[in-house]
């Protein structure tokens, strides 16, 4: 099975590809991807993981997706936003935080203006010129509810998964600090 996890993956990738995305395989999608990753890494306990071309560009298609899909009525999508964040922390990537940035990025910038989809599948980090230029722009007109709790729900979950993460951090420093000294 490991050795067809590009194919597994791209297969399982299909259902949120729909017009309307079944959230519930996405996110079994995700949890799929994110077993098979770690077991692939060896965790050794330290933030040193980085991600493979190949997984990094699975990464930024799961969070291309979620993005893609932002402001939809299907109450899944919080499931599957979830299951997304968590493989996105889980797998500890030393740039887990920076995923993270540009995946809320490119949610706020859904609230101000519409992308195309090449520019949100990419997950290009915004210059600081176009975020200057999103202040001053105001809210689309067809923003509802769903949106702001999507938001919202993203902004919770990644303050919650970064106090973690560098929880997580300090350990490892303590770690490395006291073995530094016993040498």
């Amino acid at each position: 099975m490991l050795e067809q996890k590009d194919k597994l993956f791209e297969s399982s990738l299909k259902f949120a590809r729909y017009d309307s995305p079944d959230f519930t395989n996405f996110k079994e999608a995700v949890l799929a991807f994110q077993a098979i990753v770690t077991h692939e890494i060896k965790d050794n306990g330290s933030f040193e993981t980085s991600l493979r071309e190949s997984e990094r560009k699975h990464m930024f298609a799961l969070m291309g997706r979620i993005v893609g899909t932002f402001g939809t009525n299907d109450l899944e999508w919080f499931c599957a936003c979830e299951a997304v964040l968590n493989c996105m922390f889980s797998l500890k990537s030393r740039n887990s935080h920076e995923y993270a940035k540009q995946f809320l990025h490119q949610i706020v910038s859904r609230l101000f203006r519409s992308r195309t989809p090449e520019e949100i599948e990419n997950l290009q980090m915004l210059t600081q010129d176009e975020l200057q230029t999103m202040e001053s722009m105001p809210l689309r007109q067809d923003i509802t509810d769903i949106h702001f709790a999507q938001l919202f729900f993203v902004i919770g979950h990644i303050s919650i998964k970064m106090l973690a993460f560098v929880e997580q951090l300090e350990a490892a420093l303590k770690v490395a600090l006291s073995n530094s000294f016993k040498k």
